[in-house]
């Protein structure tokens, strides 16, 4: 029997960080994650949920190279004309900050990818 796995690894440096805490009592930090491969850039998005979240908010910013384990989800909106838009994004299980203590942030490369480009 075949056993299907969805997990994803990424290094890549902090692109941006927004953290929410809902009436619900639930938690949600979101980032968006540069990796660099050559001269490609790519943005990914990144959910952590709970305590996860208030981990990330609290010891992650913005030009910090993190590590991030978790598992790829696709969800779907409609934009203002009706048509349905597709997401992935990664939900993390894991999160390491890779910048040392002692190291200042990274500063974030200009990507080639532009914020209109992103749907977040």
């Amino acid at each position: 029997m075949t056993k299907h796995v969805n997990k994803v690894e990424l290094i890549g440096i902090v692109k941006s960080l927004v953290f929410k805490e809902y009436n619900s009592g639930k938690s949600l930090t979101t980032m968006n994650i540069l990796t660099i491969y050559k001269e490609y850039n790519s943005s990914h998005r990144v959910t952590a949920w709970d305590e996860l979240a208030k981990d990330c908010d609290m010891l992650l910013q913005e030009g910090d190279t993190v590590s991030i384990e978790g598992r790829l989800q696709n969800s779907s909106y409609k934009d203002k004309e009706g048509n349905t838009k597709w997401i992935t994004q990664v939900v993390a299980y894991k999160v390491e900050n890779l910048s040392g203590r002692d190291e200042e942030p990274v500063d974030v490369p200009e990507s080639t990818i532009s914020d209109e480009d992103v749907p977040f």
